[in-house]
Parts: structure tokens; sequence; C-alpha cells
């Protein structure tokens, strides 16, 4: 099983993106509303007292409210237990800057969210494959 975090602050977008990727019986999906949230989740060892995996995978919108998906990475990228997670960033920005800034705080990718359902289908299914199922994450 393959474990995947949804962070998206919009919750139309969340809603979209949770239900293509519902399409995949071999990936586990949680999701967060925002960095502050997904940080909170992301508690390790355990959150409300359990034990929690460390995905290996945050596909994360860049604009959000509280704390925004570039400094989130940053923070992610900080801890410990999520330094090797991969992070993909889904914005509809195509800014340099915050391309640039995306990578600098460590994410791994750098994606435009799609337009259409259609293309909302080829991206995932390309998410799923690149970054789930074909990318080994060292472990400690």
């Amino acid at each position: 099983m393959h474990s995947l975090f949804v962070v998206e602050d919009d919750p139309v977008e969340l809603e979209l993106t949770l239900a293509n990727l519902s399409e995949y019986d071999d990936v586990e999906i949680r999701s967060a509303s925002d960095g502050v949230d997904v940080l909170n989740k992301l508690r390790h060892p355990t959150n409300a007292g359990h034990l929690i995996a460390t995905p290996a995978v945050i596909l994360m919108d860049v604009q959000m409210p509280r704390l925004s998906g570039i400094e989130t990475a940053r923070l992610v990228r900080a801890r410990p237990h999520t330094q090797k997670t991969h992070i993909v960033m889904l914005s509809n920005s195509d800014d340099p800057g915050d391309i640039e800034a995306a990578y600098l705080a460590g994410a791994n990718g750098y994606l435009r969210k799609p337009s259409s359902a259609s293309d909302a289908t080829k991206l995932f299914d390309s998410i799923v494959s690149f970054w789930l199922r074909n990318t080994l994450v060292a472990t400690d």
C-alpha cells in the first residue's frame, strides 16, 4: 500500500482530487485543509495516541491560508521523519518565482493544476505511477 497526503484549502478542489485518487486501490489517501493542518497530522510518532505512517508523497497546493505550501514544504523538510517524503506542489501559478521558491523549499516536483476532467485523470495517473509506484524512497 502506498501512502499519499493531499493538502488543499479549497473544498471543491480537495473533493475533486480525492475523487480522482480514490480510483487507485493501492493508494492510502489522507487529506489536510492547509499547511498547519498537515503539520499537526504529521506529528510523529503519534497523532492523537495512534501511530501514524509517514506518507511517501505529499501533494500540496502552493497558495493556502495560515501557512503557504512553500513554508509548509520547508517545515516538512525540517522534520527528521519526513525529510525523505516526496513533496509535489500543485498550483494554478506558473510564475517562475513561485516555481523556484517551491524547489528551494524542498519540493521534488511542481505541477500545474488540471483544467479539465481528462487532464486531471492524466495528471493523477502520472503522479501515482511516477511518485508512488516507481520511485523508491530511502528509509532510515
